[in-house]
C-alpha cells in the first residue's frame, strides 16, 4: 500500500493543483493521517427526497445516504465509530474522524428529487463536493506548487521587461529616422575656378 501511494502521490499533486486553479471547482482538502474532515452538503432545491454522498472518480462507491423521512443515515461499515452527521436534512455536515490513506479521493454530494410529471427520480448535484488528499507528503506538493507559481511570476516579469525594452529601442530607431528626414539639405559646393572661366568666356 505504501509503495502504491508513493507512486500515486505525484499524480494527486498535479490533479489537486489543476483543481485549485479552476474557477468554481470542488474544494481540495489536504489532511494528514489521523486528522478529521467535514463534507458540507448543501442544496437550494426544495422538496428533495434524499441525500447521497458517493466517492470515487466515477461516483460509484456509496458512502452515505439519508432519506427525507429516515431517522438515521446509512453509511459504510468501515466508518463505524469514525462517522458523525450534523444539521437538518437536506443541508448536512458529514464528519469523518481518524482519516486513513485509503480515504483519499473525491466525495460527491448528490440529491434526488421526484419528478411528478415524468414519474421518476431526478439526480441533482449539490454543493460541497470535495477532493480529499490524505498524505504525509502534501507539504511537498504545496511547496512544489508555490515554486511553480514563483517561476511563472519570474517568467511573466521577464517577458514584460523584454517588451518594454523592445518598445524603447523601436521608439529610438523611429525617432532617429524622423530626425534624419527632417534635417535641412546641405548646400552643394561649387567650383569657383570653373565659374570664373565661364564668366570670362561670356565676355
Amino acid at each position: 500500500m505504501t509503495a502504491a501511494w508513493q507512486s500515486l502521490a505525484p499524480f494527486l499533486c498535479l490533479v489537486c493543483t489543476a483543481l485549485c486553479n479552476q474557477e468554481g471547482s470542488s474544494e481540495v482538502l489536504w489532511r494528514t493521517p489521523g486528522k478529521d474532515m467535514t463534507i458540507q452538503c448543501r442544496t437550494e432545491t426544495k422538496d428533495v427526497d434524499s441525500l447521497t454522498v458517493k466517492s470515487g472518480i466515477s461516483e460509484n462507491d456509496l458512502f452515505f445516504i439519508h432519506k427525507k423521512n429516515q431517522k438515521s443515515p446509512t453509511t459504510r461499515d468501515e466508518l463505524q465509530g469514525r462517522f458523525q452527521h450534523n444539521g437538518k436534512f437536506p443541508n448536512m455536515d458529514i464528519l469523518i474522524r481518524d482519516l486513513f490513506l485509503n480515504d483519499t479521493g473525491p466525495y460527491w454530494c448528490l440529491y434526488q428529487k421526484r419528478n411528478h410529471i415524468k414519474q421518476q427520480m431526478e439526480n441533482l448535484k449539490g454543493k460541497g463536493s470535495v477532493l480529499l488528499v490524505v498524505s504525509d507528503v502534501h507539504k511537498e506538493c504545496r511547496l512544489s506548487y508555490e515554486y511553480d507559481k514563483f517561476l511563472m511570476a519570474i517568467s511573466v516579469a521577464a517577458a514584460v521587461l523584454f517588451c518594454i525594452l523592445a518598445g524603447i529601442i523601436l521608439w529610438l530607431i523611429l525617432k532617429t529616422k524622423m530626425l534624419r528626414c527632417s534635417a535641412k539639405p546641405r548646400p552643394v559646393p561649387t567650383n569657383e575656378v570653373y565659374e570664373d572661366m565661364r564668366a570670362t568666356l561670356r565676355r
